[in-house]
């Protein structure tokens, strides 16, 4: 069973993949939504850092990250159970907050102390307009981010691209998706029911 039809169960059975009506950050209706906050066991946790950990091993690979950062919120869970389940060697783990502490130990980072120079992954949960991922690349100028591994490239379009393909324009930075958009609607067609799977494709097709 290939890795993206094994992600569209995880997805489906985990009930990542909501349904209802939603909007989305840019302010469009959309009536599903995927929600990694729904993970909540240590079983859940361990699946989707296999599944990431898969898909950067046959993409980027390894051998020459230093750390994975994992941009608040959801991301944070998803950079750590993917570090778990790298048992080659300790892959450190870098957090940020969106406010800085204003106590202890203070600042907006928190886990691995990144070096100038050092190379890094960043993981997220979704690939929407790109905006939040190139914040995410700002926010370390002295270190060099490899990819950007996202579970699903919602496939995003202006002017003819996706967002993917002008974020890597515009930072040289490369995108990997456990899956697209397009892919999790086709997978989708015996995993929910029809009038859910006749929503997704409508609303891919609008």
């Amino acid at each position: 069973m290939s890795l993206e039809r094994q992600f569209a169960q995880f997805l489906v059975g985990r009930q990542i993949l909501k349904f209802g009506d939603f909007t989305l950050k840019d302010g469009s209706g959309s009536p599903f939504f995927l929600d990694f906050g729904a993970l909540s066991t240590g079983k859940a946790f361990n699946q989707v850092g296999d599944f990431f950990r898969a898909r950067i091993e046959e993409t980027v690979g390894f051998s020459n990250v230093d750390f994975l950062y994992g941009p608040p919120y959801k991301a944070t869970v998803l950079a750590a159970a993917t570090a778990m389940r790298f048992q080659e060697r300790e892959l450190p783990c870098l957090f940020t907050r969106k406010e800085a502490k204003k106590h202890g130990e203070g600042g907006t980072q928190y886990g691995h102390a990144p070096q100038p120079g050092e190379r890094y992954l960043l993981l997220d949960d979704v690939m929407s307009s790109g905006g939040t991922k190139v914040e995410a690349l700002e926010s370390l100028p002295k270190q060099h981010c490899l990819g950007v591994v996202v579970g699903v490239d919602r496939r995003h379009r202006s002017e003819g691209k996706t967002a993917a393909q002008l974020f890597t324009e515009q930072t040289e930075v490369p995108v990997v998706s456990l899956i697209t958009l397009e892919a999790l609607v086709s997978q989708c067609e015996h995993l929910v029911d029809e009038k859910k799977h006749r929503a997704m494709k409508e609303f891919l097709h609008r």
